[in-house]
C-alpha cells in the first residue's frame, strides 16, 4: 500500500467518524427540540379539575366508554378558556349533557340526531334540571364557535376540515378516541402540513386537542 493510499483511508476513517458525530449531535438537538415541544404543549394543553363533576348526575351516567376524569378534563378546559360558544357532535349526548349542567352555560349546543334527546333527560333524571331543546342544532355552519367536541363520528376526517373555519380565534376542536389508525394518520398529517397545533393527551381515555 503505498502512501497516498494509506493517507486517503486515514482521512476516510476521520471524515466519517466526524459525520457520525455530527449527525449524533444534530439527531440528539432534534430529540430535546421534540421533547421540548411537546413538554411546552402539554403545558399548554393542561388544565387543573378545579370543577369537579355533580353527584346528582354522576349515577345517572351507565356506560363503560367514560370515567368522570373525562368529564371533568372537559368541563375544565372549557371553562378554564373561558370558551363562551360550544358545539358537541356526539352519539349519546353524554359530554354535552355534563358540561351544559355543570356550567349553565345558555350557549352550549349539540347537533341533533336520533334518540339524542331521550340520552340527555336520562342525565338529568331525578334533579330539577330541564334540557332546552332550542340547544339542538342541525345546521351548525351558520355559526362561529369556540370550542367543538366530536365522538364517535363518522366521516371524522372530512367534517374536522369542514369544522376548522368556523372556529373563532384560539378557538379549539376536542377528538375523543381516535381510534382509526388511518384517519388519525391522515388527519395528523393534514393538520402538520397546515401548521395547525395540535396534540394528544391521555386520560382514562386519549383526546386530540386542535386549537387554531
Amino acid at each position: 500500500m503505498n502512501e497516498t493510499v494509506k493517507w486517503i483511508l486515514i482521512a476516510s476513517i476521520f471524515i466519517v467518524l466526524a459525520i457520525g458525530f455530527s449527525l449524533y449531535f444534530f439527531f440528539r438537538f432534534k430529540a430535546k427540540q421534540e421533547i421540548k415541544k411537546y413538554q411546552e404543549l402539554n403545558k399548554e394543553f393542561e388544565v387543573k379539575s378545579d370543577i369537579k363533576m355533580d353527584e346528582k348526575i354522576k349515577d345517572n351516567i351507565q356506560t363503560t366508554n367514560w370515567v368522570v376524569d373525562d368529564f371533568e378534563f372537559i368541563i375544565n378546559t372549557i371553562s378554564h378558556n373561558n370558551y363562551y360558544y360550544n358545539l358537541f357532535i356526539e352519539k349519546d349526548g353524554l359530554a354535552f349533557s355534563v358540561v351544559n349542567y355543570q356550567l349553565k352555560n345558555k350557549h352550549s349546543f349539540i347537533y341533533k340526531t336520533n334518540d339524542i334527546e331521550k340520552n340527555i333527560e336520562n342525565v338529568y333524571k331525578n334533579t330539577n334540571f330541564r334540557f332546552d331543546k332550542e340547544k339542538l342544532v342541525s345546521d351548525i355552519d351558520k355559526n362561529k364557535w369556540d370550542f367543538i367536541f366530536i365522538n364517535n363520528w363518522n366521516e371524522l376526517e372530512l367534517k374536522v376540515k369542514k369544522l376548522i373555519p368556523l372556529l373563532n380565534e384560539n378557538g379549539m376542536i376536542m377528538i375523543k378516541d381516535l381510534t382509526d389508525k388511518k384517519v388519525k394518520k391522515n388527519l395528523i398529517e393534514y393538520l402538520e402540513k397546515s401548521h395547525i397545533k395540535h396534540q394528544f393527551l391521555k386520560y382514562t381515555h386519549t383526546f386530540l386537542l386542535i386549537v387554531v
